[in-house]
């Protein structure tokens, strides 16, 4: 019996590793045993979640997981990320309005969080980082390695609490794999703090940035394509009743559908200065079609019912929660009526609108007219509280261009937007493909497969330091 261990601390783990087949591609392995590391608090949830999978385990997170050093090379490590996303994530948290810590302290955070960045820009450093972090002694999941003596421990977002489990299996000689979560992690949130003996990323632009900023081997790094876009691109598009959807959240006959994915916090206020823009617009009778917006909350800051309510009664736009949530609780997972939902929403809309999300590519896939926001509406925001910032982090400067985003600066450039993409959806048709292209890599719909097949090889491999999956 093989055995592999997978820490579960992101609520993105279902939709990515359960939900696109992942999960039950591993367990139908013979003689493969799963040890899903979750939350105490949300135990009872997953057991329920993986109940028809025979042969998963699940045990709860060591109540001392959260010690004082892990917090520190958090600290560090994110400081010491030297690209441009997070010299401008520093700068926006230092003059970010309603600031939490007074002057002095938010100068003293900025200027030693200046020094790590000058710091990371070299290589030593990096390596002295994860040098350091590697020979702090650890025995937080010393238990539960001991139980299972797990043959593989794989991290699914290669982040902050993923890394106490990695270090500790690499301390006993076990088998380490990882993968990178998400598209803009390795600008922002990750230097790799440590190497597991596998890495596997979404993309080859993700590819680079692991062997460039995470100082990763180019030679251990499988390319994969992503997970939870396999059922996009496997999609049955003759299945789809557009038509029934659009009526059965609210949409008459003839309206145009207008996708707004709220962004996150970091915009959010923004977000609701647009759309009152979009709700003036549309009365004014200046768009060439009628129109209505869907509004998408963004699944960590997702609304509950009554203030989806209050939106709709007071911009007359539709609402649609984006996840499910726990009973009693504030966690919330991506289930199989969620996803459902998702791709209704993609397949069906005229026109998706965003500030900074994912809805930039998966827009893409589905081939949608994108509107980028990159003002403020009538706020008087500074550069670095402002929705203009938002193009200048690297991931989204990346997908910039390829010319595939309408990017509108003003009021009259929202205005004009909109009618082009009602008028001729076909525009910026080829950016948006080079957009799939960059940030997809296959559109097979075999990601999930990829990494499944890779990391059978590895269960099925002698533990070996230099191991490397060809597939």
């Amino acid at each position: 019996m093989k055995t592999i261990i997978i820490p579960v601390t992101t609520n993105f783990f279902t939709r990515n590793y359960l939900h696109s087949g992942f999960i039950s591609k591993i367990a139908k392995t013979p003689e493969v045993q799963i040890v899903l590391v979750v939350p105490g608090r949300l135990r009872s949830d997953y057991e329920k979640i993986f109940a028809e999978l025979d042969n998963i385990r699940l045990v709860e997170f060591p109540h001392n997981g959260h010690r004082l050093a892990d917090k520190i090379f958090k600290f560090i490590e994110t400081s010491s990320i030297s690209t441009h996303t997070r010299y401008m994530q520093m700068m926006s948290e230092f003059f970010r309005l309603q600031a939490k810590h007074n002057f002095l302290v938010r100068w003293s955070i900025l200027f030693t969080r200046l020094g790590f960045f000058a710091l990371g820009k070299f290589r030593f450093w990096r390596v002295f980082i994860r040098w350091s972090y590697g020979v702090i002694p650890s025995r937080t999941f010393a238990e539960i390695l001991n139980e299972y003596q797990p043959d593989l421990v794989f991290s699914p977002t290669m982040l902050y609490d993923d890394y106490r489990i990695l270090k500790e299996a690499k301390q006993r000689g076990i088998k380490t794999a990882g993968i990178i979560l998400s598209w803009d992690n390795l600008y922002s949130k990750s230097l790799l703090r440590v190497h597991p003996d596998q890495l596997f990323v979404h993309t080859e632009v993700l590819k680079q940035q692991a062997a460039s900023l995470g100082d990763y081997p180019a030679s251990h790094i499988l390319v994969t394509g992503v997970l939870q876009y396999d059922r996009y691109f496997n999609r049955d598009q003759t299945k789809t009743d557009c038509q029934a959807f659009r009526e059965s959240v609210g949409f008459k006959k003839d309206e145009a559908m207008i996708l707004y994915a709220l962004s996150g916090k970091a915009g959010l206020d923004i977000d609701f200065v647009i759309l009152k823009l979009i709700r003036k617009i549309i009365d004014s009778g200046q768009l060439e079609r009628k129109a209505n917006v869907l509004i998408r909350p963004y699944p960590k800051v997702d609304f509950s019912v009554e203030k989806l309510e209050r939106l709709q009664a007071e911009l007359g736009f539709v609402g649609q929660s984006s996840v499910a949530h726990f009973a009693e609780r504030d966690d919330w997972e991506f289930d199989e009526q969620s996803l459902n939902l998702l791709e209704m929403q993609l397949q069906c809309t005229d026109i998706v609108i965003t500030m900074y999300s994912t809805f930039f590519i998966e827009g893409a896939i589905f081939d949608k007219p994108l509107i980028g926001i990159a003002f403020d509406g009538d706020l008087k925001r500074d550069y670095w509280n402002s929705a203009k910032r938002f193009f200048d982090w690297d991931h989204l400067r990346d997908i910039k261009t390829t010319n595939g985003i309408d990017l509108v600066r003003t009021e009259n450039e929202l205005k004009e937007s909109l009618n082009l993409a009602i008028k001729n959806p076909g525009q910026l048709q080829l950016g948006r493909e080079s957009i799939v292209k960059m940030q997809c890599e296959f559109t097979d719909g075999k990601a999930s497969w990829r990494l499944a097949s890779a990391i059978s090889k590895l269960l099925s491999q002698e533990t070996d330091k230099t191991i490397h999956a060809n597939i």
